[in-house]
């Protein structure tokens, strides 16, 4: 008697996905416990919920905020690309206010995504060449127009080509290699440079402000003296009364902060406690990345518009 056909498995594994569905999948990782596709930054599964164990510090922290300084800033300017290509449809220009909505609406797509997914990667930095050669178009208005409109997608160009290896290796769920911190200067001693007994651990205060957003961070600790303190921090102090006063409402209020700090006290001593486990809860704790995001956002939403609009002003459009 022939055997008859075995019936279908009910443990059968979901079919394979086709088309941009299968591309999108195959740049993805895997769960550990139900295999399915997962990104590097989600701390659990979308779909069984398990904890994705992978470590997680400083070295990785700084690349998570620059992914996210990409996304901030891709996604915010396409908005005033969208405003730019309702403007053409207004004014009976609807091939062109088509296209540019279309470029707008891929360069928002992708920058969300951006920092969990390869492809979106891949997609944003082709978007940002298309830009390039969009800046060609100009070409009859003049030289001067060309470098204003291409000024910004060469430059984020370039750096997500320089930085791609580590931020690309940290979306594929690769860990960076482990930098031990810098050690702390010992509190006791005299100073680094001229050997006085006078001496405090102290490091420089940094503010800079980009209209509604303003950010504060640390240096570098020394033990230092009076004297040699206020000539390391005046780096900060410099920078900080020229840039730090250009926000609103917190560039006037840390701004005049971080200068008394920097003239009067030679920057802020080290803190005694709580430091080490600060730093366990926040690797980003007082590092100047932690405010890339936010700035980003103000950059891409208000500077880079008004900046442009600013200069072909000035070159009489």
């Amino acid at each position: 008697m022939l055997n008859s056909p075995c019936p279908p498995s009910q443990d059968r594994q979901s079919p394979t996905p086709k088309g941009l569905a299968r591309v999108v999948v195959s740049v993805m990782l895997r769960c550990n416990d139900c295999s399915r596709p997962v990104a590097a930054r989600w701390p659990r599964c979308r779909w069984c919920h398990a904890v994705q164990h992978r470590p997680y510090g400083t070295a990785v922290a700084i690349l998570d905020a620059w992914l996210d300084t990409l996304r901030n800033f891709g996604a915010s300017l396409s908005f005033p690309l969208f405003g730019a290509a309702l403007a053409l449809y207004l004014n009976d220009h609807p091939l062109p206010a088509v296209l540019l909505g279309l470029y707008a609406g891929l360069l928002l797509a992708s920058h969300l995504l951006l920092p969990c997914f390869t492809l979106a990667w891949h997609v944003a930095q082709g978007l940002w060449g298309v830009g390039v050669l969009a800046s060609l178009a100009f070409f009859p208005l003049g030289f001067a127009e060309v470098a204003v409109f291409a000024a910004t997608p060469v430059l984020v160009a370039a750096a997500m080509w320089r930085w791609r290896r580590p931020l690309l290796a940290r979306l594929a769920g690769e860990t960076p290699t482990r930098k031990e911190p810098p050690l702390r200067p010992n509190r006791w001693g005299g100073c680094e440079v001229c050997g006085d007994s006078n001496a405090r651990v102290v490091a420089p205060v940094w503010c800079a402000s980009m209209l509604v957003v303003t950010t504060r961070w640390t240096g570098t600790f020394h033990r230092l003296c009076s004297h040699h303190a206020l000539l390391r921090a005046l780096p900060a102090t410099l920078c900080s009364a020229l840039v730090g006063w250009w926000g609103i409402p917190w560039g006037m209020i840390w701004t005049p902060l971080a200068l008394y700090q920097n003239v009067v006290e030679g920057g802020v001593e080290e803190e005694l406690d709580g430091g080490a486990e600060r730093d366990a809860q926040d690797p980003l704790h007082g590092r100047w990345e932690s405010y890339l995001p936010p700035m980003a956002i103000a950059v891409g939403l208000v500077a880079v518009p008004f900046t442009l609009a600013a200069l072909m002003s000035q070159l009489g459009h």
